[in-house]
Parts: structure tokens; C-alpha cells; sequence
């Protein structure tokens, strides 16, 4: 032993890790408490998108996420309006480049979510019994 120092510290620590029960030295993962913090977050995140004026979906999506049935009644309602805000590069005949609108409908989440609330026209009618 050519003059090695032990650290009296770290030998006491090591003797107590070496004593200890393994399952202490383990971290507990409550993962109830995980997966309730997560679905926390993700509706927080959605009701931010939702309240956001300019988040937008295609027509598509806003079709896939709310019913093809519900965006076009809403429509005809003239509760919400469709955009086309969205522009492409592209080339005229003479090969300039000039921008363009693209071909896609778009709606505002927030008028979307909004018109759902005004246009129910269940809300309110159901009777109480008597």
C-alpha cells in the first residue's frame, strides 16, 4: 500500500450502502400520480391551442377531429368561416416566381370551438321531470 489515503467518509458510506436494503436504494415511481400530472398537461396544452385565435386546421383534420357533419352544420349556420391563409411558391409561365394561395380550408380552432358552444341547439331543452 504505497501511501493510498482512504476517505474515512466514503468508507462509512460504502459500509452503510452495503447494509442497506436493496429495495431503499431504489426510487419509487408513483406512476398514478405520473399519468394524472401528464393528462394535467395535455389538457392544459389543449385548452391553450383551443383558446388561441391563431391555431388553425384544415379542413381535413377539423373534419377528423370534430365530425365531417358538425364543421359542415356549423357552416351552413354561418357560425364559423372558412380561411385560406396559406401561400406556396411557385413559378408562372414565364418562370418567375410569384406565391399563390394554396388550395386549403382552413378553420380557426377558437371560432370552431366557440360556435359549438353558441350552435347546440340541444342546449337548454332537455325538461325536468315534474
Amino acid at each position: 500500500m504505497g501511501g493510498e489515503r482512504i476517505n474515512p467518509v466514503q468508507a462509512l458510506l460504502s459500509q452503510a450502502i452495503a447494509l442497506a436494503d436493496p429495495e431503499l436504494l431504489r426510487p419509487k415511481i408513483d406512476y398514478e400520480e405520473l399519468a394524472k400530472a401528464a393528462i394535467k398537461a395535455v389538457r392544459e396544452e389543449e385548452k391553450r391551442m383551443r383558446s388561441n385565435p391563431k391555431v388553425l386546421l384544415t379542413q381535413d383534420k377539423a373534419n377528423k377531429i370534430y365530425g365531417q357533419n358538425v364543421i359542415r352544420s356549423l357552416f351552413k349556420r354561418g357560425l364559423i368561416e372558412p380561411y385560406k391563409f396559406d401561400f406556396r411558391d411557385t413559378v408562372d409561365e414565364e418562370g418567375n416566381l410569384i406565391k399563390k394561395t394554396k388550395g386549403v380550408i382552413y378553420y380557426r380552432v377558437s371560432d370552431i370551438e366557440s360556435a359549438i358552444e353558441e350552435g347546440n341547439v340541444l342546449k337548454g331543452t332537455r325538461r325536468g321531470t315534474i
